[in-house]
């Protein structure tokens, strides 16, 4: 696991790889190229690779792409950068796709297709999201997950908790309210389903397909955990799902929603728009380059024309990570985050209701005697319990101090008494 190794050996190699076979030494401008990774990860340097070495070389001088990896390292968020001006373009998911097209004056180019989780089903330009509990558990519906141990994604994740989050406000559930613990767990959605299996967990929030994936050995990736067939089942599978005017093939318990895109600064010159949007199109499946397909790592099928991303738009507005400021009109987007105190920092409350101190979040799973599991390879962030949120459904009412009554706790908007102005 790159993970587990030190990060100085592998920016090394980074570098040396970058100057060596991904970017041409020397040239001219460089174009910073946003991708997500962990450090040491290679999986999108063929691509970076190929671009360079093929369309970006036609430049006079050679313009040249260099791969910008977001999450490597404290201050590379991909808002970071995009803050700071390091890139000019970058490979995101739908989220990040509608948020940052509103914040930074963004622009997707091209739509992305992925390989299919399933052995021998197409390539998704599109994906829903499941809720996963054990078979032998007795719920059913969306409205049973009210008090239970729910493991998800921290909030900006669509498959791993954004799109099953819509799906209870359907129903009238509020993730950081009705379940009894939230256990967050970041980068590996597999762990969610063991997680349930084991019974620390209830209900998991994971992509649509993962569970066939994991529990059908032609599918299964090399080294994945295993999951029998009739451990596991779904709630609140949508029997008439939709994609792109076609039945969609998989099932899923949420609408089906736009994946992620190559978007671009529209600051950047139009040629090399025009010439990375040509280059994108151009690349299919069996592209090759340095003794490999140019797609096969990083697992993308093709690249698109850009879909509409309307419906994620919604979802980020539903879900509060994308607001607009009444008086000013000033779009803002919530930092997507993936520690214990940004992913508290990172929660937007229900309209009506309010956000607990944090200290009584940090405490809340030991006051109430629910452990918080570590996770499949330390995945879990940490985990909150009793709800995140309050709604305000007691207020306390102070005497006068001319006298009066004692002081009266009633409902919110319960008449508590009468009384005069002055008197």
């Amino acid at each position: 696991d790159m993970r587990a190794q030190g990060g100085g050996a592998a920016a090394a190699l980074m570098a040396a790889v970058c100057c060596l076979w991904v970017v041409p030494c020397g040239g001219g401008r460089i174009h910073n190229f946003g991708l997500f990774g962990e450090p040491g990860d290679t999986q999108y340097l063929p691509l970076v690779a190929y671009l360079n070495h093929t369309f970006f070389h036609a430049f006079s001088p050679p313009r040249q792409i260099a791969p910008f990896m977001f999450n490597t390292e404290p201050g590379s968020r991909l808002e970071d950068a995009l803050k700071a001006g390091s890139v000019d373009m970058f490979m995101g998911s739908g989220i990040a796709t509608v948020c940052f097209a509103d914040l930074y004056d963004t622009v997707p180019l091209a739509s992305m297709s992925r390989e299919s989780l399933l052995s021998g089903m197409p390539p998704e330009r599109g994906y829903g999201g499941v809720f996963v509990v054990r078979d032998t558990d007795p719920i059913r519906t969306i409205e049973d997950i009210r008090g239970r141990i729910v493991v998800a994604e921290p909030m900006h994740s669509d498959s791993g908790c954004g799109f099953q989050r819509r799906e209870m406000l359907k129903h009238g559930l509020h993730l950081t309210i009705d379940p009894k613990q939230i256990i967050w767990n970041h980068g590996n959605q597999a762990t969610a389903l063991l997680m349930v299996v084991r019974g620390e967990a209830d209900v998991a929030f994971v992509r649509s397909g993962l569970l066939e994936q994991h529990t059908d050995p032609n599918s299964r990736p090399q080294g994945a955990p295993e999951i029998l067939p009739g451990t596991l089942r779904l709630i609140n599978v949508l029997g008439n799902a939709t994609w792109l005017g076609e039945s969609y093939p998989l099932d899923t318990c949420t609408d089906v929603y736009p994946g992620g895109s190559v978007s671009v600064l529209q600051r950047t010159e139009a040629e090399v728009v025009d010439e990375l949007t040509r280059a994108l199109m151009s690349i299919t499946g069996a592209t090759a380059w340095g003794g490999g397909p140019v797609l096969e790592a990083a697992k993308i099928s093709a690249f698109h024309e850009p879909q509409s991303y309307a419906s994620t738009r919604s979802l980020a507005e539903d879900l509060g990570i994308l607001t607009t400021d009444p008086v000013t009109w000033e779009r803002s987007c919530v930092p997507d985050e993936t520690t214990y105190d940004g992913i508290y920092g990172s929660i937007a409350c229900p309209e009506g209701s309010f956000k607990k101190p944090y200290e009584e979040v940090v405490a809340s799973c030991d006051r109430m005697g629910l452990a918080c599991p570590s996770g499949q390879w330390g995945s879990v962030v940490g985990c909150m319990c009793g709800g995140i949120c309050r709604f305000a459904d007691d207020v306390e009412v102070i005497s006068s101090t001319r006298g009066g009554d004692a002081n009266v706790t009633c409902a919110k908007l319960q008449p508590c008494g009468e009384g005069v102005q002055g008197e």
